[in-house]
């Protein structure tokens, strides 16, 4: 069944789709830049160096705890990220990102090619990826999404 006109929609699969993430939650997000000359070792032209995370845990349903990392000066910033995220995803729950295809999982595999000491961990984040983006495509519908999935377009009709 899809949505009537100019109302909002939430499908018969969301719930079993929720159902299967587990506590602890982790929502993650990074930041990158891409600069033209490569900056630091093993990267190309326009390489995208990771150097802000973002992480909200829930434990249990209620409050979101917030970490996060912030690269403070010019050095590679590459390790000191993947060392704190990886301190701050634990080892259990679902870690939660939007478009899993495009971004955050590129950037960890990426991390694992330069920084091979931390393949096996970064594989371990990567088993525990869950995307909302699908789930939310199959599953719910808001006007003011104004046909667009983007995770900006859903994020503001959720404010309003």
């Amino acid at each position: 069944m899809r949505p009537a006109a100019g109302r909002p929609w939430f499908g018969s699969g969301l719930k079993s789709d929720l159902a299967r993430l587990r506590f602890p939650l982790k929502f993650m997000d990074f930041e990158t830049f891409y600069p033209a000359l490569p900056r630091y070792k093993g990267m190309r032209p326009y390489s995208h160096t990771p150097f802000q995370w973002s992480v909200h845990t829930v434990e249990h349903p209620g409050e979101p705890r917030h970490d996060e990392f912030l690269a403070d000066d010019c050095s590679d910033p590459r390790r000191p990220f993947i060392g704190s995220l990886l301190k701050a995803l634990g080892r259990k729950g679902s870690v939660v990102v939007y478009n899993n295809k495009t971004f955050e999982s590129v950037r960890l595999r990426k991390l694992s090619a330069w920084l091979p000491e931390f393949s096996k961990p970064i594989a371990g984040i990567q088993r525990r990826l869950w995307d909302l983006l699908p789930v939310i495509r199959s599953n719910v519908y808001h006007p003011d999404f104004r046909g667009s999935f983007s995770i900006k377009s859903v994020l503001q009709s959720c404010r309003r």
